[in-house]
């Protein structure tokens, strides 16, 4: 919620001069343990983060969208090998991960991801925070309700 703030909000960036790639490089790791752990991509946690270092609204969403493959990749791993030692007799699925589910999110996720990009395109950049700013308060909404009721 305080992220869609921020993105609404018209805060200007904060800029530096030469950034050191290391705050870079921790941040994603703390993406991909977050995203992975409360079950959502990290696009919503990393691209508010480039726009605060500065980066275009058109490049964080690229940029969050080349590193969905490598968070999803590893939080499947880190599923199936946290459930291996759970008696699971679900068929089609390993440690925690249901198969036919993972095969359903990769396909639509790869056949929708160039309509995504020609709309991060097409749209302004104020437009584009706007509508990341209202995923976010749906996100948002969607876990709060989820553990609250």
């Amino acid at each position: 919620v305080l992220t869609a703030i921020y993105l609404l909000s018209g805060h200007k960036p904060v800029v530096q001069a030469a950034q050191s790639r290391w705050p870079f490089f921790t941040y994603g790791i703390f993406t991909g343990c977050i995203a992975s752990l409360i079950g959502i991509g990290g696009g919503s946690i990393i691209t508010p983060y480039l726009v605060y270092k500065g980066k275009s609204m058109v490049k964080s969403v690229g940029t969050a969208a080349a590193t969905a493959f490598p968070v999803a990749i590893f939080g499947s791993l880190g599923y199936c090998v946290a459930g291996l030692k759970q008696n699971n007799d679900i068929v089609y699925s390993l440690g925690y991960l249901y198969f036919p589910a993972f095969v359903g999110i990769v396909i639509f996720s790869s056949l929708s991801a160039p309509w995504g990009a020609r709309l991060a395109h097409f749209l302004s950049e104020k437009r584009l925070k706007q509508v990341f700013a209202a995923f976010l308060f749906f996100t948002s909404a969607q876990i709060l309700y989820s553990q609250w009721f």
